[in-house]
């Protein structure tokens, strides 16, 4: 079991590089990785849904 929790790990680690690329009004992604035992059973699963939406036409401030 504890190369499960090292592999829950490195997933986690690499949750921040898929919000990388550049995503247009309206978009949706979806990402899944599983995390499979010695035997190629899926143990673990993570999905990360990704959405953009322009909520107003107005000028934007990021501060």
């Amino acid at each position: 079991m504890k190369d499960v929790e090292a592999a829950k790990a490195r997933v986690k680690k690499a949750l921040p590089d898929l919000l990388k690329d550049e995503m247009s009004d309206g978009e949706r992604r979806d990402f899944t990785i599983d995390v499979k035992n010695a035997v190629g059973q899926i143990v673990w699963r993570i999905t990360l849904s990704l959405s953009v939406e322009s909520l107003s036409q107005g000028s934007i401030a990021i501060t």
